[in-house]
């Protein structure tokens, strides 16, 4: 009996053995199933864009080679018939009866063409007005950061080759550095009056064009830079079509990274500490109230006729101000700081707008690169470096010799609480409550994925 037992077990644990086995094959079976469709349907993706992108080449390559600046032969734009009228036109192949192009052109190619002729006709969802009439473009841009600065390099290293990449170095971008433009205030006015195509602007700049964005800029908002992507990647398309509808394309949205407190003379670790310091403050409005509600002072460049950067290098002007640590430690702001407060008080968001007049000048196939690739990988790679190059600036500030304050978590939450009422009470007055209640959804939302993790 115990013998039967035994052989028993035996057979049932070598069947759940073998049963085990068979399963582990059909998962590895599905597993490598979904790896392969999964791969399948990204190259199956990449080829269809490329043989867009390809289309549109030959298209400015072959037929502008005759059509582009000849007097004698009329120019056209894809978007000179609709779809149904180029069909007909290559159904009946109408061309020969001007020029026979079958030695010049392949049957392929020709195909090509005619893709492209009828994704971006009259009645396509992208119809392109340009052509090849216009293939050279000259951009102007104006933006704050200097031209040496951190900022500065990153736009030379990461933007601007994947730019020239993708616009087949056919747009030029003319960059105002410093602040030859003027602030953001006069950025955003040269831009209204066509002066400037493109800003390179500040949270506070953003905020000025679509007030809606202000809401990214409240204090103690975001704890993680993980929090301010998530919320970023829900939120960009609407932020685009606000930005649209004020006459601008959101080319990038950019960042400054958490921003830190720096101080002169006052070494900050509780709420009280805050009053009677006099801030300098260039973030705007919402700074304002922010410093207001902590009990500190302030000096703006909205109630006062100066230039708020200059102000804030004079030492006795200004003993505390709010920025990112790449400004700091590049205009050399550090040397008369004594101490730096890392407490998250806001995460500065920055954007690359450009006016739509501009936009609309170029072609749908330089449209669909920029919207795809650019600002998928330049964004990533951007906010990445400005991610590494603030730490390297703290540090670099620290081991010279300016002190990084700690603040309990008990005096933190009592800082934190005195802002935090900001939110809701300027809802409708600087930004609409819809968007705050959203931000706030996808925040709570993230928040619990990764609670889950």
């Amino acid at each position: 009996m115990i013998k039967n037992r035994q052989n028993n077990h035996t057979h049932v644990a070598f069947f759940m053995h073998a049963l085990k086995q068979q399963l582990y094959v059909k998962v590895i079976k599905m597993k490598y199933l979904c790896i392969f469709f999964t791969i399948l349907i990204l190259s199956l993706s990449w080829i269809n864009h490329v043989t867009a992108d390809d289309a549109g080449a030959l298209y400015v390559q072959k037929c502008g080679s005759c059509h582009k600046d000849n007097k004698k032969i009329r120019t056209f734009t894809p978007a000179r018939y609709t779809s149904a009228q180029w069909r007909r036109f290559f159904d009946k192949n109408k061309h020969r009866r001007k020029k026979d192009i079958s030695q010049i052109i392949t049957s392929e190619e020709l195909s090509d063409i005619k893709m492209y002729l009828i994704s971006h006709s009259k009645d396509s969802a992208e119809p392109d007005v340009v052509g090849f009439s216009q293939d050279k473009y000259l951009w102007t841009a104006g933006t704050l950061a200097p031209k040496y600065m951190g900022w500065a390099k990153l736009y030379r290293e990461i933007i601007l080759p994947v730019f020239n990449m993708v616009t087949n170095g056919n747009i030029t971008v003319k960059i105002y550095w410093g602040d030859v433009m003027g602030d953001d205030r006069s950025i955003i006015q040269k831009l209204e009056s066509g002066e400037l195509d493109i800003g390179g602007i500040s949270g506070y700049g953003t905020s000025m064009i679509c007030p809606e964005m202000s809401v990214l800029n409240l204090p103690f908002l975001f704890r993680t830079r993980g929090e301010f992507d998530y919320v970023i990647s829900k939120m960009r398309h609407r932020f685009e079509k606000l930005m649209d509808r004020r006459g601008y394309v959101l080319l990038l949205m950019t960042e400054q990274d958490f921003d830190q407190i720096y101080t002169r003379t006052s070494r900050i670790t509780h709420l009280e500490q805050f009053k009677g310091i006099k801030f300098g403050s260039w973030f705007g409005e919402l700074e304002k109230v922010v410093l207001t509600r902590l009990g500190a002072k302030c000096s703006s460049s909205e109630n006062e006729n100066v230039n708020m950067y200059k102000h804030i290098l004079q030492e006795k002007a200004v003993d505390a101000f709010i920025g990112p640590a790449i400004f700091v430690l590049s205009a050399s702001m550090y040397t008369s700081v004594k101490y730096v407060h890392q407490i998250k008080i806001r995460y500065a968001v920055g954007t690359v707008v450009l006016r739509k007049e501009a936009w609309n000048t170029i072609s749908p196939y330089y449209h669909k690169r920029i919207n795809g690739y650019f600002q998928e990988y330049v964004e990533r790679e951007f906010s990445e470096a400005v991610r590494r190059q603030n730490k390297r600036s703290i540090n670099a500030m620290i081991n010279y010799g300016i002190e990084d304050v700690k603040i309990s978590p008990q005096a933190l939450e009592e800082i934190k609480n005195a802002t935090r009422p900001i939110w809701f009470d300027y809802a409708d007055k600087m930004y609409p409550k819809e968007i705050l209640n959203e931000l706030l959804h996808h925040l709570i939302e993230y928040r619990n994925l990764k609670r889950d993790q």
